[in-house]
């Protein structure tokens, strides 16, 4: 399934309004942040390619003073890749592990090959270093990436008891078109750097359906209503403390 979502993100229907008023004032889209690393996500070449011109003219027409909110939500969506993108190098993951499904997490190998994770994972930002269900629970290193250990802790635990689908969660992730039926739907967006939960954003529809996985994540509340305040907007209300 993660494949899949991974072959179809090039489909960038559906427009994210916030967008222009957020790039200008972040400095995205002028700083070379939305780098054209996050590619190396997709495995399929054509989606890669058309990605990447989709991306090329949205940064020339916001440079024109033109913006499309249509290619706006595809800088958006490799913003978002980059970011995981970046974690997955900060850890030293294999980048494709991150979207095929045969991989598992590199903390849950044995063996001579085994990076020496205990020592390495000092030098990490803290949001990184693995949990405690990280280390002893089998799981796809999909999660590993996301600078929210209450989240990484609560999905692995949840997938093992049978009542957290990764693959609905990578689809919300990674689907931010909203459909024309009216309903708000599950989105993270990324402002800052790729390792600290203050540069992400959630809208209220993630954290209505996935807010029981980043209790104990005050800080991504911190970056979502920074970036809310930013643009002119309410303040959310959630409790994320545990």
């Amino acid at each position: 399934m993660k494949q899949e979502v991974f072959r179809q993100m090039s489909q960038l229907e559906g427009v994210i309004n916030e967008t222009i008023a957020e790039a200008e004032s972040a400095g995205r889209l002028q700083n070379g942040t939305t780098g054209d690393e996050g590619y190396s996500l997709l495995p399929c070449p054509k989606r890669r390619s058309e990605l990447m011109i989709l991306a090329q003219e949205a940064r020339r027409n916001y440079a024109l003073g033109t913006p499309a909110p249509r290619q706006l939500s595809a800088l958006v969506k490799l913003n978002l890749l980059t970011a995981l993108w970046r974690n997955t190098q900060i850890l030293g993951f294999n980048v494709h592990s991150i979207c095929e499904d045969e991989f598992i997490s590199p903390y849950n190998l044995q063996g001579p090959d085994l990076p020496c994770y205990s020592r390495q994972e000092l030098s990490w930002p803290p949001y990184l270093r693995p949990t405690e269900a990280q280390k002893k629970i089998t799981h796809h290193p999909f999660l590993d990436v996301f600078p929210f250990p209450s989240l990484r802790e609560a999905g692995i635990r949840a997938e093992e008891l049978g009542f957290f689908d990764e693959d609905d969660f990578c689809l919300d992730v990674f689907h931010l078109d909203d459909k024309k039926d009216g309903v708000e739907r599950p989105r993270m967006i990324v402002w800052g750097e790729s390792w600290d939960p203050r540069g992400w954003e959630v809208n209220v529809a993630f954290l209505r359906k996935w807010g029981w996985m980043v209790r104990g994540c005050p800080e991504l509340l911190e970056g979502t209503n920074y970036w809310r305040e930013k643009r002119g907007e309410k303040k959310l209300n959630f409790n994320l403390n545990p």
